[in-house]
């Protein structure tokens, strides 16, 4: 009896009509990937019924992907998940290219200029697959694909071994480039602070200088004011006030000073030296 898998995709040759390289391939969804001319669908299909069900005996998942363009699907590949490492495999009928004598450039079509003539042999290949070891194996008349299955199962797992390895080692590389990220971001945040420090000690040295110009400005108001026939009036006594109290409110040096003295003093109320006021 045919594995369920197999026997769908038999149904998928069903009706289907050759592509121009004298290959065709099921159609329909769950249909394992082969593409081999009408005559050898019914040797392949005996092929890859010994191949899967092999990698199951051996515990492995087989499983198709689809794709379509929206009049119908076929199959984009088959996987075996072998020890959680997923590979993509094919069974196809290799074909032959030979040039069309008879092709005229100004009149024929491009795909015209060669002749495809199917091979009349079965190749099952791992399309994932990593570098290292045997990746195809081709069906003989002494020796088909059904009699090679110890070494397409070896194949297959020494390629998944690989791509263990392979995704071992992204993961690591992976790990290596997000902790060289978190530790640039770091840095970075560490510039951008220190940046910022920067910039605020450079503006309140110059609020710090406009506050001394300022303290300069009115000492000599003040002494203009004083030689002043009938000395100074209200009025400028209230605008000499209020623009001391602006230089002593803007005053960087007054405003670190008294943040300081709060920040100590909130310390110790915090940790119990002297009664918080109430």
């Amino acid at each position: 009896m045919l594995h369920p898998l197999v026997k769908r995709t038999q149904e998928g040759f069903q009706n289907r009509d050759s592509d121009s390289d004298g290959r065709m391939i099921p159609s329909g969804t769950g249909c394992l990937y082969i593409s081999v001319s009408k005559e050898m669908i019914p040797k392949a299909l005996r092929a890859m019924d010994a191949i899967v069900k092999d990698f199951e005996r051996r515990g492995w998942k087989v499983e198709t992907k689809d794709e379509g363009n929206g009049f119908y699907l076929w199959p984009k590949a088959t996987q075996v998940t072998i020890e959680g490492t997923n590979l993509e495999f094919r069974l196809i009928e290799p074909v032959l290219r030979s040039d069309n004598k008879a092709y005229n450039p100004q009149k024929g079509w491009s795909r015209d200029r060669y002749i495809y003539t199917c091979s009349g042999k079965l190749q099952f290949s791992i399309e994932s697959f990593a570098e290292g070891g045997q990746h195809r194996w081709t069906g003989r008349e002494k020796l088909p694909l059904e009699q090679q299955l110890d070494s397409i199962a070896q194949g297959m797992l020494a390629a998944a071994h690989h791509q263990i390895e392979i995704n071992a080692r992204w993961e690591r590389e992976r790990k290596a480039r997000e902790e060289q990220q978190r530790a640039e971001e770091k840095a970075e945040a560490r510039h951008k602070a220190e940046q910022a420090r920067v910039d605020d000690l450079m503006e309140k040295v110059g609020r710090w200088e406009a506050c001394e110009r300022i303290g300069r400005f009115l000492e000599a108001l003040k002494k203009r004011v004083e030689v002043l026939p009938g000395g100074s009036t209200e009025e400028m006594k209230a605008w000499i006030e209020w623009a001391e109290e602006c230089a002593r409110v803007n005053d960087p040096v007054e405003e670190m000073v008294r943040g300081w003295t709060e920040e100590k003093k909130e310390r110790v109320i915090g940790d119990g030296i002297i009664p918080r006021a109430t």
